[in-house]
């Protein structure tokens, strides 16, 4: 398909290790696996700490390029290191595309666990499902998984009638800010006119806690509550 892609990066971390536990004393596997593991380590530290965003990861370009020069310049007796040499080589340009481009995983959890909601749709129905019936689902959980990753709200989205992701949420955005923009401040923001500060009440010794059919409550020194307006003693 002509378009860029990601390999998942651990998926070649395992049968690395896989290996290295077949042929322990391959040194030339070992350090291989070496030069790469502290190369991924230092880019998944990058992510960890900023997400998957270029500004950030594409200072590693040049540790990866260093590392494919070493693989092309480098010539392996051993048959396993030599097997992987080349396949790095080969697919390095689809081993670190998320260095240069915003939201690309390293990995394919996501794919993964979109591929968990079919298998269960799959045990539910038996197998007993129409053609028809099968597009039209994973159409809807091609949506779904989209909105989720997007943490747009599927009903929401549905109920928009709307057939571009991209729109919804330039629109709800839209809202949103014309919201915040026109919002009326809080009645409880708003001061009490006629009501005495807490200084106020404290100088004279009374708190006032409310109104009650027109006349003002009051509370004494004493703590007795009366509605005459006058002070108890």
């Amino acid at each position: 398909m002509p378009c860029l892609q990601q390999k998942c990066l651990i998926h070649l971390i395992r049968d690395i290790n896989d290996d290295l536990l077949k042929n322990p004393f391959d040194q030339e596997l070992k350090e291989l696996a070496t030069l790469f593991g502290r190369l991924i380590r230092d880019i998944i530290a990058t992510v960890d700490r900023v997400g998957l965003r270029t500004s950030y990861l594409s200072k590693h370009k040049p540790e990866v390029k260093e590392f494919i020069d070493v693989l092309t310049l480098k010539a392996f007796e051993s048959e396993v290191a030599g097997q992987y040499c080349k396949r790095i080589v080969k697919y390095q340009s689809k081993l670190f595309t998320f260095l240069e481009h915003d939201g690309v995983p390293w990995n394919n959890n996501n794919a993964e666990h979109a591929v968990k909601y079919f298998a269960k749709y799959r045990r539910l129905t038996n197998g007993r499902v129409t053609e028809s019936g099968l597009k039209n689902y994973l159409v809807l959980l091609s949506v779904y998984q989209t909105c989720r990753y997007r943490e747009i709200r599927f009903l929401d989205f549905l109920l928009s009638k709307a057939r571009d992701i991209e729109r919804f949420v330039e629109m709800t955005e839209g809202i949103k800010t014309r919201r915040c923009m026109h919002q009326e401040p809080s009645p409880h923001s708003l001061p009490r006119m006629g009501q005495p500060s807490s200084e106020e009440a404290g100088d004279r010794g009374l708190t006032t806690i409310g109104e009650h059919q027109g006349e003002p409550r009051w509370i004494s020194d004493n703590g007795l509550e009366h509605r005459s307006g006058k002070r108890v003693n």
